[in-house]
């Protein structure tokens, strides 16, 4: 493997664990997976202390991915945990595992992308994906959609690669486990190597069956242990989100959204590349790469509830196809100091997309006011002290996770939704972290007898374009938690005479 390539991949490596640093905590989204690793590998066995069963969502998710992660960074986890004492690094920990499967499935992808038109387009697809910030931001994130992204990276290879009978197994599992819309692109592309007899309807249904009979069984044993009752997770997800269409009480996007707005914002510049990998091979490029993806994505479009982070599977595939457009550029017949021009064009996109991604990932770093306000409190108390911290459920959506509860041993924490405002239950903790935008906020009142503000965090809330001084773009932060620490009771002076 020439040095280049070795370079490159590295360099993909240390970008994703960068983002990881930079931006540790974790959104609502992630919290089922990311509570699941850490009751795992904390508490084991015992499942009654398990978060899921307090909290368990809106519709039951596997445990199959959380259960992987936790297997493979147990070791590692308790060496770090004994060394440090510090819950907090098994988190930065287990996200950084998960990336390397997203990123052993996104190099074997591309190693199948190298057989098909060269080393060039190969180095250029991971290239293309380190400057791009939702593909990098999102591959450590403890989501459905990211355990489904390895898989799908590694299926989308066997399946280049003319690996049938794999393909379909990991597809299959991928599609029952963990997303079951996979189906639409995996269908896709075995319908593309039925047309071209690569694989037999006869070989296609005897894998398929056995195939499915397996994982929904693996999936009906574990989850059924872990959730305590009978079920099949994914199945129930595809009842809610399809049969029933509740998917579109969490927001409705217009059925063009994610070819207008979230194609062009995971690409960047990059997607006006793609036009260019059309020059040569165009035949292969259409049926291997643009047919899948476009193809999944105007059928998902009928969904109405969308997410980017729904359609992360296809961005590699289309970095592939603008990689192979810089590729091909070069080899074009042109005035030579036109297409030196050009070509000079097309690396410094590279810069570009990169200024914009830092730029999103400061943005981003600035939405997890939860964490931030329990980080400060852990700074405002001793450890030795002891405490009882109400988490509202902001908070606990905004980057607070089971990881964070690094004084166990003295602090209670308590993330109970429902309690009353103003109610002696919630007045009875020492602190709480409460949603509000301003000190006479309304939503602190109830509280201000028994309790004082000790501390507010501030949260991203837009930017703005200042013309008088540097930089030009401003970030607008307005405050979003503030700590309320319980107040010290009066004693009662007694005069003796």
């Amino acid at each position: 493997m020439p040095k280049s390539s070795i370079l490159i991949k590295c360099l993909f490596i240390i970008v994703s664990l960068g983002h990881i640093f930079y931006c540790p905590y974790n959104k609502v989204e992630e919290s089922f997976n990311l509570q699941a690793i850490h009751d795992i590998l904390i508490h084991r066995e015992n499942i009654n202390e398990y978060d899921h069963l307090k909290f368990p969502g809106v519709v039951p998710r596997t445990f199959l991915g959380a259960l992987t992660i936790a297997l493979v960074s147990s070791p590692l986890a308790t060496l770090l945990l004994y060394l440090t004492n510090n819950l907090f690094t098994i988190q930065i920990l287990v996200r950084f595992v998960l990336g390397l499967f997203v990123t052993s499935g996104l190099f074997h992808y591309t190693k199948s992308v190298k057989r098909i038109f060269n080393q060039n387009v190969e180095k250029l697809t991971i290239l293309l994906s380190i400057t791009q910030f939702h593909f990098m931001f999102y591959l450590s994130r403890t989501l459905p959609n990211t355990f489904a992204l390895a898989l799908f990276l590694h299926s989308m290879a066997f399946w280049l690669n003319n690996h049938q009978t794999k393909f379909i197994v990991l597809s299959a599992a991928n599609i029952l486990i963990f997303r079951s819309e996979l189906c639409i692109m995996s269908g896709l592309m075995l319908l593309i190597s039925l047309i071209d007899k690569k694989i037999s309807i006869w070989r296609t249904i005897i894998v398929g069956f056995f195939s499915l009979i397996s994982f929904i069984a693996i999936s009906v044993l574990v989850d059924s242990y872990f959730w305590q009752y009978w079920l099949w997770p994914e199945g129930q997800v595809l009842w809610f989100n399809t049969i029933l269409n509740k998917s579109h009480e969490y927001g409705v996007s217009p059925f063009l959204w994610y070819f207008y707005s979230a194609i062009p914002r995971a690409l960047l510049l990059s997607l006006a590349i793609i036009p260019l990998g059309l020059i040569y091979q165009r035949h292969k490029t259409i049926k291997y790469f643009l047919v899948p993806t476009l193809g999944f994505v105007f059928i998902y479009s009928f969904l109405p509830h969308k997410e980017l982070r729904f359609i992360i599977y296809i961005f590699p595939l289309l970095n592939t196809v603008a990689a192979k457009g810089i590729d091909d550029f070069r080899k074009i017949r042109l005035n030579k100091w036109m297409k030196n021009f050009i070509i000079f064009g097309l690396y410094i996109h590279l810069v570009i997309n990169m200024i914009i991604t830092l730029g999103f990932l400061h943005i981003s770093s600035l939405n997890y006011p939860g964490a931030q306000a329990l980080n400060k409190l852990h700074e405002l108390e001793p450890k030795e002290s002891k405490l009882s911290v109400h988490i509202d459920v902001f908070s606990a959506q905004t980057g607070i996770s089971r990881f964070m509860e690094l004084n166990r041993l003295n602090w209670i924490y308590d993330k109970s939704e429902g309690l009353k405002l103003g109610s002696e239950e919630m007045m009875n903790f020492s602190h709480l972290l409460v949603e509000a935008e301003y000190e006479d906020d309304p939503r602190l009142q109830p509280f201000m007898t028994t309790h004082r503000i000790q501390y507010f965090v501030k949260a991203y809330n837009g930017f703005y374009v200042s013309r008088s001084m540097f930089p030009l773009v401003k970030i607008n932060q307005i405050p979003k938690i503030f700590i309320l620490k319980k107040k010290l009771k009066k004693l009662k002076l007694v005069e003796f005479k």
